[in-house]
């Protein structure tokens, strides 16, 4: 059986914010229990959730990276009024950890499209998974750049239409906080990137 702190840590850092009483209702919707925000704050510590990143604020289960990106108060309501994406059991599981990211047809396109420009295939992978995670929010996405030089990343003018139509279709394929853990494609959203050649 799984426990709980378990599930709510995978459903904070999938949704990056979530009101206890829909906590409530997603961990009763998964696991099939029976329980109410009563029962939640005795099982599971509030100290214990510091460990993991994790803060209660106002009633609200945030994690420390959401909390870092300075979300406005138009742009939290915004997110609020979204559906809640709701995973599988064994899906779930996944997003224990706070650096998951889903594996996706897109972000396998762009693995293959950086291995030639890297000597290790570790780096191509790694750099695959940093631009994902960037791309589990919009605030993430505005600071693709500043990745992409870090990692000296060199797109020659040819090659800029196809890239950026690669970390487009990574970005319209990550689950986004924005989004409560959807994907822009799920939710028939259309993200288009604004990115300068010289990234």
């Amino acid at each position: 059986m799984r426990v709980l702190i378990d599930d709510v840590k995978a459903f904070v850092y999938l949704y990056g914010r979530v009101p206890k009483a829909t906590l409530v209702e997603v961990l009763n919707q998964v696991a099939e229990r029976s329980m109410d925000e009563r029962d939640l704050e005795k099982s599971v510590a509030v100290a214990e959730l510091k460990n993991y990143g994790i803060k209660i604020v106002d009633s609200v289960y945030v994690s420390e990276s959401f909390l870092s990106l300075n979300y406005s108060e138009e742009e939290l309501q915004e997110k609020e009024r979204q559906p809640y994406y709701i995973p599988s059991k064994s899906e779930l599981e996944n997003y224990e950890f706070p650096q998951y990211v889903e594996p996706t047809p897109a972000s396998s396109d762009l693995y293959f499209f950086l291995l030639p420009r890297y000597l290790r295939r570790k780096k191509a992978w790694k750099i695959t998974k940093g631009i994902q995670h960037y791309c589990r929010s919009s605030k993430g996405i505005d600071h693709l750049p500043s990745l992409f030089q870090r990692k000296k990343l060199k797109i020659t003018h040819e090659e800029y239409p196809e890239f950026k139509s690669l970390i487009e279709n990574v970005i319209n394929q990550s689950r986004m906080y924005e989004l409560n853990g959807h994907t822009p494609l799920e939710l028939d959203w259309g993200i288009k990137l604004t990115l300068s050649e010289n990234c």
